[in-house]
Order: C-alpha cells, then structure tokens, then sequence
C-alpha cells in the first residue's frame, strides 16, 4: 500500500512505501552523577528531533521520466529549511522536518525508488482551533473520604459538634468539639453505618456541623488553586464564580419517646407518707361548698382507704355528709414532678419547682382523669367529677347510675398548679338533712403522656451575610436514613470571609427525659463553577494565541493558567477598543497591531495549554472579549 507526501505545502512526484520516524518520541534523560555515592540523580528529560526516513518510489519505467522526476524532487525539497511534511496517510496531522545533510543516497542507473532523509522535530500538529473563550459551569463534589481529625492535610473539611450541655442550635464557632477518626470513618460513606449525636439535657439538641473548606475543594477537584493576592481575594473570587453550592446530607433524627404514656394513681400508697408514692387523697363531708384542695382537705385518706382505690375491683370507699346543705366530696392531689421523675428516673429540668412546674405544662400532653364510682343523695343517684382550675373547680362531668361506672375528663395542662399537682373532685350532691349525701370510690387514676417528640431531621446552611443559620430549613420525618439537599444559587449569601461552607444537621430538642438524636450516615457537596475551560485534543502541550479586546476601562489584565498557575499580566490604561495579542509561542506582546513588550510585567510567566481540559481565569472579569487559538500538539 503506498500514499502521498507534501513538502513545505507542494505534493512530491513520488509513491510513499514506508516511513520510519512516527512512532515512540525519542527522548533524552539528564542525570548527574556524584562521586561516592551509588548510581546517579535524574535532573529532566527533553524531546529531541529524531530521523523521518521516506522511502518511496517514482511510478514509472521510462528512464527520460525518472530524470525529470528527480529533477522535480530535487527543486522541491531543496527549498526551505524547517518545512511543514504531511502524508496522506494521517489526514489534519503536520510534522516540521528539515534535510537530513549527512546521508547521501548512492545513485544507480535506472533506478525508481529510494529514500529521502529528513530529520523531525519533536511534535506534530493538528489544524489551528479557534474559539471564543467563554465560561462552562464545571462541577466538583468533595465529602469527608481520607478525613484523619486534627489534620487538614488529607483531608481539609473538618466536622465538629457542641458540648453536651450546650442548649439550642450552636453557631459554626460554639460547635468546638471535632469528631474522632472512627466518627469520620462513619460519615465516609453511604452504606448505612451511621454518626450518632445525641443530646438528653432539655432543650438540648442532637447536632453535627460540617465545615467545607471551599478553597481548598477547588483545588482538590478542580486543579487549580483560587486566584487571589489574600484570602479576602480569594473569597471574593469563589463569590464571584460559583454558581451553586449542593449539600447532600444523608440521616435521620428523632426525639420520640420510648415510653410516653404512664399511669399515676395510688397504688402502694401509705398514709402520711410520700416516700412510696406521692399523691394525695382526702375527703371531708362537713362543707356546704365544695372545698379549695390546697386548704379544706386536711384529713388524709387512712392507707385501708387507699388499699380499696388503689384496684378497680367493685370495693369502694364510701363517704358521707348527713347534715343539710353539707356535700361529700373527696379529692385527688397528683404529685406530677415526682411521678414523671420516678417512671423516668431523672430529675424534672428546672432551678424551683415553679420551674419544674412549668416544664410539666410544655412537655405533657392533656391529662386524663378516670374515676369509678357512684353517688348518692336526696335526689337520687348522681357523681359529679371536676378539676381544680388553678383557682376554682371547672367543669361538669357526670353520671346518674347506682353502680360503679366510670366517669373520665380531659383537662388542658394549664390546670397544673406552681407545685406540680392537678386536683381533681368527686362530690354528690348535697344532704338534705334526712338523706344522707354519699360518694363512692372504686378506684382512680391519672393518664399523663408526656409530648411524644417526633422522627425529624433538619438541616441548614450558615449565612454569612446574617452571621445565623438560614431561616429556609430542610426537614423529614422519617425513621430511616434519608437523604435532605440544601442547593445555594445566592452563593454571596454562603460563603464566608474565612473560606468555608458550614451546614448544620440536627434534632428536635431533649425534654430533658427523650434524648435528641442526629444520625449521619454520609455528607457531601457539590460546588458548580462558572469556568473558562479549553479542551485540548493532543496529548502534548499547546501554545495559544489569545486576542483580547476591551469592552471596559481597566488599569490591569491578567490571563493566568489554572492548573500550572502561569500567568501574563499587563500594565496599562487600557480603553474599551483596544486590542492585545498575547502569543505564547512567540513571548510576544502586541497592543493595537504594535510590539509592545513594555506593559508586560516582569514576573509574568507565559504557560501552555496541557492535553485534557484547561482552566483559564481572566482578571478582571468582565472587562474584555478573548478569543484564542492554538494548535494542538502530539509526539
């Protein structure tokens, strides 16, 4: 199979057989050695031009012919010296060869084929490829993989959590505890190993707060490190071009009570006493009104009378008034802070019982009174039961029946005094000086449901412009690891002076009795970029042609490299109309169609394009249209 050639742009009159000099580049290494010491130090390596051997051969057998092609290559290929060569064989692809001087061909008669000897330079190139350089939204997501707590080095975000105590939601700066390296591990990864936080001091809650170095995930995900003179600057530039924050949180929470409902009654009650249980009963049946429970009850029941209402059983207590206008009543006292600290084993938050008092009426639940009995009087069979609202007895619950039957209300917390008790009074109605008024007790108890809290998880972001978490939250309730998303288009909003992106996960507050628990099980985020990008096709470095031309006044330009962090800077007042040339491959500056080496700053670098993709920061923004153009480049 044979192809074509052109050299310096004109086809030679020739048939290409084969050629030798495409393949692996030709390299050379640098060392140095060092007496005394065994083998030597690599310093760098560089490509060197390699031979590019031709050998063709003249489709013809006509001796005239052959001459007059010879002559026809000879004119050819003596003419210039570093050439563009191509072959047919790899259309769009350009090597730069010149003669190779030190190989003579031997001449024969009548021959049609040999070789030509040509040496190559290192690369080849494609056709040049012009654009407009525009910004692409590029992404990068970063979590906490590799994380070692109290080291930035392998990981740069950090989590940290509040104190025990600490109640409330704790700013980024009150969460001062770091999580260990087998806490870290737990958040690594989505795979249901979940960070438990749990908090169980009232009104505390379960929290976890994730700090995002945004700096630092630049350069991790992107390559590049944030431009910038300070760290002020380079704030400023990560508000001004991310476009979006993404943080994934995956988790539950909850502050449900395992065991909310509970019954006070008087059960092991001993007369006198409040060690076995703290409630007290009493009756009186020499009252005409009904009788205030703090003053007017101070006989207490015997312990055989609170032995029968202690079981519902059809055994009860029965007491009676037998003078005119009097009314038997007998109330119960229930001693809620003793009975929610002895079914839960803790001690009711609050510095007084008033304290304590108040926690009762924000933490339970309505109350729920049942009373089984009857009563009797000179009207017939009537009991009434009523609850002590604080500073008189309210409502009207009743049954007319000559049996034992139950008897239930449901009264708002409100009616729980400073001490902690609810009292409660079942009365007949009055004696008529011949029928006795009597009032019989089966037995009594009290529901009291604590607030049963709720499955819920909640997550938000800090902003930096309120110095406060974000009033928009993200909440679920479930009981299983799901997944919350707080996406950021404001970015301003949420990047803060120091660099970094702070979400807070957490629960419901603690009652003091249901802990607050967060679980995490995995966190990321994901930082979208408004970027100028370049694609390189080749797989060796590229010199662009960037053509700049103003649209804005700016004392300053700068185009800078984002992976190699080579820059071009440009001193000068520049005006919307002016037009630069920056050429990379020439380290030429040209202002307005004039060599102007004189606004290149002396500590400007120059830079290549590298294969794959290339970040470009302009600076500053917004000042100027960049077209580029560049070939890409192969060994």
């Amino acid at each position: 199979m044979s192809f074509t050639m052109t050299y310096n742009g004109i086809k030679l009159p020739i048939e290409v057989l084969k050629v030798r000099g495409r393949g692996l580049a030709s390299v050379e290494d640098s060392v140095v050695s060092v007496a005394g010491r065994d083998g030597d130090y690599y310093v760098r390596r560089r490509l060197i031009d390699k031979p590019l051997e031709i050998d063709y051969v003249f489709n013809t057998d006509n001796l005239e012919e052959i001459r007059t092609k010879f002559d026809e290559l000879n004119s050819i290929i003596m003419g210039g010296e570093v050439v563009p060569v191509t072959f047919s064989d790899e259309p769009g692809k350009t090597y730069y060869a010149y003669l190779d001087t030190s190989k003579q061909e031997d001449e024969y008669f009548f021959i049609t084929n040999g070789t030509i000897p040509l040496i190559r330079q290192p690369y080849k190139y494609d056709d040049y490829e012009t654009d407009v350089l525009t910004p692409n939204t590029e992404s990068g997501t970063d979590d906490f993989k590799g994380k070692i707590a109290g080291s930035t080095k392998e990981n740069p975000h950090i989590s940290k959590t509040a104190g025990l105590s600490f109640v409330g939601i704790p700013t980024p700066s009150e969460a001062s505890f770091e999580i260990t390296d087998s806490n870290y591990s737990r958040i690594m990864y989505l795979d249901g190993s979940t960070l438990p936080a749990t908090r169980t001091n009232y009104g505390s809650q379960g929290n976890l707060v994730f700090s995002f170095n945004l700096i630092a995930l630049i350069k991790r995900k992107f390559g590049f490190t944030v431009p910038g003179a300070n760290l002020a600057a380079q704030v400023q530039w990560l508000k001004t071009n991310i476009s979006q924050i993404t943080a994934n949180w995956w988790g539950k929470g909850t502050n449900k009570q395992a065991d909310p409902i509970g019954i006070a009654n008087f059960v092991g009650k001993v007369s006198g006493s409040t060690v076995e249980n703290p409630h007290f009963s009493g009756w009186r049946g020499a009252l005409t009104t009904l009788g205030n429970p703090n003053t007017d009850f101070s006989t207490e029941s015997g312990t055989s009378a609170y032995e029968t209402i202690s079981v519902l059983d059809g055994v009860f207590t029965p007491d009676s008034a037998v003078s005119s206008g009097q009314i038997a009543q007998r109330v119960f006292s229930f001693n809620l802070i003793e009975y929610v600290q002895r079914k839960y084993v803790v001690t009711v938050p609050g510095a007084t019982t008033a304290d304590k008092a108040q926690w009762l009426k924000s933490n339970l639940n309505p109350l729920t009174v049942n009373w089984h009995g009857y009563g009797s009087g000179p009207a017939g069979n009537k009991a009434t039961l009523k609850v002590w609202a604080i500073t008189s007895w309210a409502g009207t619950t009743s049954h007319t029946n000559g049996t034992v039957t139950k008897l239930t209300r449901t009264d708002s917390v409100n009616n729980i005094d400073s001490d902690g008790f609810i009292h409660f009074l079942a009365h007949a109605e009055a004696s008529d000086g011949t029928t006795a008024s009597t009032i019989n007790t089966d037995y009594v108890e009290l529901e009291v449901e604590l607030k049963a809290g709720e499955n819920r998880s909640t997550i938000s972001a800090w902003r930096s412009d309120a110095n406060a978490w974000n009033t928009t939250v993200f909440s679920q309730t479930t009981d299983t690891i799901s997944k919350l998303t707080h996406t950021s288009q404001n970015v301003s909003l949420y990047v803060n002076s120091d660099g970094f992106f702070y979400l807070i996960a957490y629960a419901e507050p603690s009652n003091g009795i249901s802990p607050s628990t967060i679980e995490t099980d995995y966190v990321d985020l994901e930082v979208e970029i408004d970027l100028n990008s370049i694609e390189i096709d080749g797989n060796g470095p590229s010199l662009p042609i960037f053509n700049v031309e103003f649209t804005a006044n700016a004392s300053e330009f700068q185009i800078m490299h984002g992976g190699t962090f080579g820059f071009v800077r440009l001193i000068y007042d520049f005006t919307p109309g002016d037009k630069v040339e920056i050429d990379m491959s020439k380290r030429k500056i040209t202002l307005n169609g004039i060599v102007n080496m004189n606004i290149l700053t002396f500590d400007s670098t120059w830079f290549k394009l590298t294969p794959g993709k290339n970040y470009i920061h302009v600076l500053p923004d917004g000042v100027a249209t960049v077209n580029y153009s560049y070939r890409p480049r192969w060994y």
